[in-house]
């Protein structure tokens, strides 16, 4: 499953610092790299995982965290596959 994390832009930012964690424990947030644009991605996430980010606004004045945020990646599709049990019947269509 692959996603993309997009924010709005700061004012005076040079770059932004990306964080991602499956804790909402800031101590477990795991940095994922910089990026100058307010996009990073794409992400390959485990399906059915609650996900918390935030990001890291910086410029030669310092840094400022935005707030966390979260998202929970849609489960598996765990249906079936169909099995064809009458493979000869020509009224198959």
């Amino acid at each position: 499953m692959n996603t993309s994390l997009d924010w709005a832009d700061a004012a005076g930012a040079a770059v932004y610092q990306v964080f991602l964690s499956t804790s909402a424990n800031l101590a477990e947030f795991v940095f994922q790299g910089n990026t100058p644009a307010s996009t990073w991605g794409p992400l390959s996430l485990q399906a059915g995982t609650t996900y918390y980010w935030r990001i890291v606004a910086k410029n030669d004045a310092g840094t400022t965290p935005s707030e966390v945020w979260y998202f929970k990646t849609r489960a598996e599709d765990v249906t079936p596959p169909v099995t064809d049990n009458c493979p000869d019947d020509p009224n198959k269509t």
